[in-house]
């Protein structure tokens, strides 16, 4: 075991061929001082660590670079308890596949190294920021929290990362997309962003929730956008060819583009500042709920196309029409329901 003093404080899991009287759990330290002291007994051998596929680091309180790994060419997940490291990396397993913390203070954290890494799970974890943006084969990063409150500032997705998920991290203000090329899962509830830019993304489904937006900017292929009870400032929202269903309340969006929604079947837009709604150039959605937006001077105006007249009429009685080149307007609204 010469220079491989890394390996003292590793917990061994699926380590190969042991006694038949060991536990599936090992302490490297022990199983090495049993070798050096007793080496015809043979306990453990060098060839079975090598053959080690997955590790828990816990109770550790120093710095890692963690440069045994290397040793470890079979290693695929990593496990962290319990411990208190003000700085932590992998760069010697570069092949690492998983890595899950739990109950633990991590300083900084560098996943640089690990162009394999695949799942990445924090839970009850104390963390300032990640970076993911050397990981092409990461296809999920989440965070769980249930007794302590996430500290975490800022997070940037790289163009591997497939989904990301946390909720109740208020200090959360950063939340970096617009290179994640890859990012089809999305999920923030209860954070502090305020800014989002998820134009190059692959998310089809988007729920955001008491956040204070103040600029989102979709991506194309959006289908569902659930966006309500957020705090920001946010005036404008465009809506993209693709989205078929549109949740969009208790904002202050003045301006709803569907220029573009042209396949739009679901529009609930209650509660915001909006002055009216231009759907005259697309069929009118089946499911269309609008009140609560105070309009122009009284006055919410809705233009439908000509095609849409009795189905509107129908569906809105009370409300005052003028017919006008371009099709149907709703100048006046008794009722938004």
């Amino acid at each position: 075991l010469a220079g491989t003093q890394e390996l003292t404080i590793l917990l061994v899991k699926q380590i190969g061929k042991l006694d038949r009287d060991m536990t599936d759990q090992l302490d490297i330290y022990t199983a090495a001082a049993m070798m050096l002291a007793h080496p015809p007994l043979g306990y453990i051998s060098y060839e079975d660590i090598v053959k080690c596929k997955s590790l828990t680091y816990e109770n550790i309180n120093e710095s890692m670079d963690c440069w045994g790994l290397a040793l470890l060419e079979n290693l695929v997940s990593i496990g962290v308890r319990n411990s208190n490291i003000p700085s932590l990396g992998f760069k010697a397993a570069p092949w690492l596949k998983n890595l899950s913390i739990k109950d633990s203070t991590l300083g900084d954290m560098d996943i640089s190294g690990n162009p394999e890494l695949e799942n990445l799970h924090f839970k009850e974890v104390s963390l300032r920021s990640l970076e993911a943006t050397h990981n092409p084969r990461l296809s999920s990063i989440e965070f769980e929290y249930s007794d302590m409150t996430p500290d975490l500032e800022s997070v940037v997705l790289g163009p591997g990362v497939k989904g990301f998920g946390i909720m109740n991290a208020k200090s959360l203000e950063i939340l970096d997309c617009s290179d994640a090329t890859s990012l089809a899962y999305l999920s923030f509830p209860n954070c502090s962003v305020r800014r989002l830019d998820l134009s190059r993304t692959q998310v089809g489904h988007l729920e955001i929730r008491q956040n204070p937006i103040d600029e989102l900017l979709l991506p194309d292929g959006l289908e569902t956008l659930f966006f309500n009870m957020c705090s920001g400032a946010i005036s404008y929202l465009k809506i993209g060819s693709r989205t078929r269903t549109v949740t969009v309340s208790g904002l202050t969006l003045e301006e709803l583009d569907l220029d573009e929604a042209v396949n739009l079947s679901s529009l609930y837009c209650c509660n915001n500042m909006l002055k009216g709604l231009d759907i005259s150039h697309i069929q009118m959605p089946s499911y269309f709920l609008f009140g609560g937006n105070p309009g122009v001077d009284g006055v919410f105006e809705i233009k439908v196309s000509s095609s849409d007249f009795e189905t509107a009429r129908t569906l809105y009685e009370g409300l005052q029409w003028d017919m006008e080149d371009y099709g149907i307007i709703v100048t006046h609204i008794v009722s938004g329901e």
